[in-house]
């Protein structure tokens, strides 16, 4: 990601706050928030689903593109499922490797993955990065990417993908929460971006994957009814 300022609020958030377990590995991702508050067994319930839903087994191999501190990846992890990650802040991904094997994990901006291509991914995950990219040509690189590092048979999902349809009803509800000038204190600087559904429904048409889109309503928390997800398949 080349928003400088996102990666150097990452990295300064990592380097004052300490890990000792999922809950601080959550707080590290930020999603501890008037926006984002999210415990623990909503958390594991969450990886759960997919877990159960998609059977996926020890053997298989789960790739988390922005795995930041680790926090998605920890619970599949707990599971002895195989996990790798990539994630642009150097401090996020310190404490990912505490808790997790950390030779599978990686300091990349995520629209450059070649160094995790040696590997046959049955899930990629990407879950909460994409309000983060600086453009939408960039989200597009980073979908090459994602593509590059897929075979036939690989799961994709796009989660908690803000919904640009949505932005002024987000934007009521955040100011309504911390208040109209600390939303533009936080926002004015470094902002979310958001997106059609239409962007990705023409990607993957190019690219002759199919597509499905669900509502984030798979984990609670007060941005969830303005964001959706995406499944990826060949």
């Amino acid at each position: 990601m080349k928003n400088k300022k996102w990666k150097s609020i990452w990295n300064q958030n990592a380097k004052r706050k300490k890990s000792k377990n999922l809950q601080d590995l959550l707080s590290l991702n930020g999603h501890f928030s008037p926006t984002s508050n999210i415990n623990v067994n909503d958390w594991n319930n969450y990886i759960n689903h997919f877990v159960q839903k998609y059977n996926i087994k020890k053997k298989d191999k789960i790739l988390e593109i922005g795995c930041g501190a680790g926090a998605f990846l920890f619970p599949f992890f707990k599971k002895k499922i195989n996990c790798y990650g990539v994630d642009f802040s150097k401090e996020l991904i310190k404490h990912c490797k505490k808790f997790l094997n950390p030779s599978n994990f990686y300091v990349r901006e995520v629209n450059n993955l070649k160094i995790l291509k040696k590997r046959n991914y049955s899930y990629i995950f990407a879950n909460s990065i994409f309000q983060y990219f600086p453009s939408e040509f960039y989200a597009k690189k980073v979908l090459n990417e994602i593509l590059s590092l897929a075979n036939p048979k690989t799961k994709i999902f796009l989660l908690d993908i803000p919904n640009k349809i949505k932005y002024n009803e987000w934007k009521r509800s955040v100011i309504q929460n911390i208040g109209k000038q600390n939303f533009n204190l936080k926002y004015n600087q470094v902002k979310h971006r958001f997106y059609n559904k239409e962007f990705f429904i023409n990607y993957c048409k190019i690219k002759k994957y199919k597509i499905k889109f669900s509502p984030q309503n798979l984990i609670k928390k007060e941005n969830s009814k303005f964001r959706f997800n995406i499944f990826i398949t060949k």
